[in-house]
């Protein structure tokens, strides 16, 4: 019971990091104004969030294996091959938005499960330190460009983007692999201790608002990439402070909602089909908000982002009465699987 509370928890804050990331992914097609640090850095907490919580969640359904499970990581590589076949028609493994980095992380976190806490503390400092030690020698390229499937340099799709996929793609594994893995020594950390502790989640809260505030006032505006307002391109070391006092305050959250399942089973919603709804996000994005809504004032685009968030609760309902009744046709696991479906 108190994996599924905890499974439960995590949901929940995954309900929260796709209502950020809603807004987030649809503010470069549809927002005509500058809502200044503050917003982007709230933006730019939904992905981070959501690798922390798949380090999370993986050692919760990999406990209750008692084994390796690669084949999710495999699943969730195709569902992001998917989104950018599908959704944005470009060659994939190149430009490695985050469902890349979840499938990659979560075969390697897999092959880290049986490590201990410790051990996994290095695997994080050595990513950010390997991160800081590269960054004079590495140029980090700034544009990071689709190549369409109309283009001439189709042959791109025969090779994988090394540069890409570990350093200056949307979410190359150097640094984000220690969010991953972070979210996998926390899970591990507290199952060791399942007692909460306040004056921890007060500390994390405390440090996150501190730093937040600090970063608003101090930092220069960072240029946006590709018309994306998220902070993080690339990562600094203020942004992953920041970060690293909201994953404790997460991970502490997490443990207290152990005991409170019944209080956040509202929030868990759209997280338990998280999946699902960013596909169907990139493709109400790609197919309709960046055609029929630009340029919107700040009070139209509230409204906007309140339909797409009421029309992603109205999709979920509909699949989870699918899957309930059986209803989508016999199709191979593996295929519903990427789309996001649950299969029995």
């Amino acid at each position: 019971m108190i994996a599924e509370n905890r499974l439960g928890a995590v949901d929940a804050f995954r309900t929260i990091a796709i209502w950020i990331m809603i807004v987030a992914n649809s503010s470069p097609y549809a927002l005509d104004a500058d809502m200044g640090t503050a917003f982007r850095l709230i933006c730019s907490l939904a992905a981070p969030l959501f690798v922390f919580l798949s380090g999370y969640a993986l050692f919760i359904s990999q406990r209750k294996r008692q084994k390796p499970n690669y084949s999710n990581g495999f699943y969730i590589l195709l569902s992001a091959v998917l989104v950018d076949l599908m959704s944005w028609q470009i060659w994939p493994f190149h430009t490695f938005d985050v469902l890349y980095l979840i499938g990659f992380a979560w075969l390697i976190n897999s092959f880290l499960y049986q490590a201990n806490t410790k051990q996994l503390g290095l695997v994080i400092l050595l990513i950010i330190g390997l991160s800081i030690a590269l960054s004079p020698y590495w140029p980090y390229q700034f544009e990071n460009p689709d190549i369409k499937l109309n283009s001439i340099h189709h042959f791109n799709f025969l090779w994988f983007d090394f540069k890409r996929a570990i350093w200056d793609g949307w979410f190359p594994l150097l640094p984000w692999l220690a969010v991953s893995v972070a979210g996998l020594l926390c899970a591990k950390y507290h199952a060791q201790r399942s007692a909460f502790s306040p004056w921890r989640i007060a500390v994390a809260g405390i440090a996150f608002i501190s730093l937040f505030i600090w970063i608003t006032l101090t930092a220069a505006n960072k240029p946006m990439r590709e018309g994306y307002i998220e902070w993080f391109y690339p990562v600094s070391l203020s942004f992953m402070l920041l970060i690293a006092a909201l994953f404790l305050f997460v991970s502490e959250a997490i443990v207290y909602c152990k005991q409170k399942a019944q209080t956040i089973q509202a929030w868990q919603l759209l997280g338990q089909h998280s999946l699902f709804v960013y596909i169907l996000h990139t493709l109400i994005i790609s197919k309709i908000i960046a055609h029929y809504f630009e340029d919107l004032s700040i009070i139209s685009f509230a409204g906007l982002m309140l339909g797409f968030v009421a029309t992603m609760y109205g999709l979920v309902w509909i699949k989870r009465q699918i899957e309930a009744l059986a209803l989508y046709p016999k199709l191979p696991k593996p295929l519903l699987k990427v789309f996001g479906f649950s299969v029995r």
